[in-house]
C-alpha cells in the first residue's frame, strides 16, 4: 500500500491511498470463511454451502467493507506518522475516479484535508485582561429580599379575588342553551389561576369574585393552552380540542390570595440559621456577602471569554474556510446555506480557539486526568441539585451520580473541556496581567449583552 500527499497550498492538501489486492485479500477471505460457517442458505446445512456461492452472494459487500477498513487505517496511520494537524476529517476528493469493484483489484482513493497555519501563542504581562468583581449594590439586595419574600410567601383565604388570586370552584360544562350539559364534564374542586388568564375580558370576569358567585366562561378563550385546560378539568389533553367552543359555569367555593412573607425575624430565621440575623441591616449585609461570594463562576466565565477574544484576535490562525464549509455540510445534511453563513463567524472563532488551546496545552504539557474529570462532574452535579433546593448530598451518592454523568460520551467530553479550560485559564493568568474591576450586577449583565 502506498500513501502520498500533494500539498495544494498552505492550508489544503490531497492524500492519495493506493490499495493493492494483497492489502485486503487475506481479510476478505477470513470474513468469507466466517460467513460460510454462519450463513443460512436454502438447500445447504450451515457451514456446508459452496464457497463460490457464498462469495457470489456476499463477496462484493465484504470486499467494499474491507477496502474501506484498510483505507481508514491507512489514513489514520499516515496522518499520525506525519503529525498532520488536520481540521475536521478527510473528505472524498471531487475528482475521485469511479471505482468498479466488480472488475478492478487495485484501487486509488483521493481525500481532501484541511489544515491550519502554524501558530505561536505569545503572552506577556504588558497585555491586560479585566477581572470583573461584582459588588452587590442596593438594587441587587432589594431583588434578593423580594425573591425571599415571594419564595417564603403563603396562600391565605381572601374575601374577593384579584389578579393574583386562585379561585377554588365547581366547573360544569354547559350545553347550547347555557344549561348544565347532561353527562358533561364537571370538576367539583377546580383551581383557577386568575394570573394565567390571557384574555382581558376573561380576566376581568374572574376579578372581584367571592364565595357563592356564579359566572359563565369560555375556558379556551381564557386559557388558550391544552395542557392548562386539561389540568383544570382533569381530562386528557386530546379531549380539549372538542371543548374550544364550549362554555362552562363556574361556581366559586373559596378565594385564595398569595401573600408575600413579611420581612421580619420569622423570614430571617427561614433564610439563614435561626438567630444568625436579627436586624434588617444585618440581613442586607448577609445578602450582600452571599451574593458577592456566589458570583465567582460568572466572573471566571467572563475572564475566559475576554481571554479567548484577545488571543483569537492576536493569533488569528488562518483556516481553510471552503474545506471547512464542505465538512460542516457533509456532517450536517439539514443545515442550509443561509444558516451556515449566519453562524459561520461563530464557528470560525470556535475552531480558532480550539487550535490556540491545543497549542497552549501542548506547550505547557496540560493533560486532563480522570480524577479531575470526576471532581468537575461532582461540581456540575452539585449545581444541579442546588437548583432543586437539595443541599448536603451524601458523598457516596454524589460520587455515583458523577460517575453516571461521565458514562455519557457527550457529557464526558463537555466535562473534559471544562477541566481543560480551567487549566488554560491558570496559564493565561500567569502570562497576562489581570486587573480587577469592581462593577455592579447590572453593569456586569450589560457586558454580556454588549
Amino acid at each position: 500500500m502506498k500513501v502520498t500527499k500533494d500539498q495544494i497550498d498552505e492550508l489544503n492538501a490531497v492524500i492519495t491511498v493506493n490499495v493493492e489486492k494483497a492489502d485486503y485479500q487475506d481479510k476478505v477471505n477470513d470474513v468469507l470463511k466466517d460467513y460460510r460457517k454462519k450463513a443460512n442458505i436454502d438447500g445447504f446445512r450451515p457451514g456446508k454451502a459452496p464457497m463460490g456461492l457464498v462469495k457470489k452472494m456476499y463477496g462484493k459487500a465484504i470486499l467494499m467493507d474491507e477496502v474501506n477498513n484498510v483505507i481508514s487505517e491507512a489514513l489514520t496511520d499516515y496522518m499520525k506518522s506525519e503529525d498532520l494537524q488536520i481540521l475536521g476529517e478527510p473528505l472524498p476528493n471531487d475528482n475521485q475516479e469511479a471505482i468498479d469493484f466488480d472488475k478492478e483489484e487495485d484501487f486509488s482513493f483521493k481525500f481532501d484535508i484541511g489544515m491550519s497555519s502554524p501558530i505561536e501563542v505569545n503572552m506577556t504581562k504588558r497585555e491586560k485582561l479585566p477581572y470583573y468583581k461584582i459588588k452587590a449594590d442596593e438594587t441587587l439586595i432589594d431583588e434578593y429580599i423580594e425573591s425571599y419574600a415571594k419564595n417564603f410567601g403563603e396562600m391565605s383565604d381572601a374575601e374577593v379575588s384579584d389578579e393574583e388570586s386562585f379561585i377554588i370552584a365547581k366547573v360544569m360544562q354547559l350545553d347550547a342553551d347555557e344549561k348544565p350539559m347532561e353527562e358533561g364534564i364537571v370538576n367539583e374542586e377546580a383551581k383557577i389561576s386568575v394570573a394565567l388568564a390571557k384574555d382581558d375580558d376573561a380576566k376581568a370576569a374572574l376579578v372581584g369574585l367571592k364565595a357563592g358567585d356564579i359566572i359563565t366562561l369560555n375556558l379556551w378563550k381564557a386559557f388558550p393552552n391544552e395542557v392548562e385546560i386539561a389540568g383544570l378539568l382533569e381530562i386528557e389533553k386530546e379531549e380539549v380540542e372538542a371543548l374550544k367552543a364550549a362554555n362552562f359555569q363556574i361556581t366559586v367555593h373559596e378565594v385564595q390570595s398569595f401573600k408575600e412573607a413579611e420581612i421580619d425575624q420569622k423570614l430571617w430565621d427561614k433564610v439563614y440559621a435561626e438567630g444568625e440575623v436579627t436586624s434588617m441591616e444585618a440581613f442586607r449585609e448577609k445578602i450582600a456577602e452571599q451574593a458577592e461570594g456566589g458570583f465567582g463562576d460568572q466572573s471566571e466565565t467572563k475572564l475566559l471569554i475576554d481571554a479567548k477574544e484577545k488571543l483569537i484576535n492576536k493569533v488569528d490562525p488562518k483556516l481553510p474556510e471552503e474545506f471547512l464549509k464542505r465538512w460542516v455540510k457533509a456532517n450536517n445534511r439539514e443545515i442550509t446555506d443561509e444558516q451556515l453563513e449566519k453562524e459561520w463567524n461563530l464557528f470560525l472563532n470556535d475552531m480558532k480557539w480550539q487550535i490556540i488551546s491545543n497549542q497552549l496545552a501542548k506547550e505547557n504539557d496540560i493533560k486532563v486526568e480522570n480524577e479531575e474529570m470526576m471532581e468537575q462532574a461532582k461540581i456540575y452535579a452539585n449545581a444541579q441539585f442546588r437548583q432543586y433546593g437539595m443541599g448536603q448530598i451524601p458523598e457516596e451518592f454524589m460520587e455515583n451520580y458523577a460517575g453516571e454523568i461521565l458514562k455519557k460520551e457527550e457529557e464526558a467530553r463537555r466535562i473534559a473541556d471544562q477541566v481543560m479550560e480551567k487549566k488554560l485559564l491558570e496559564i493565561i493568568r500567569e502570562s497576562m496581567k489581570v486587573e480587577e474591576k469592581e462593577v455592579s450586577w447590572e453593569e456586569f449583565k450589560a457586558l454580556f449583552e454588549d
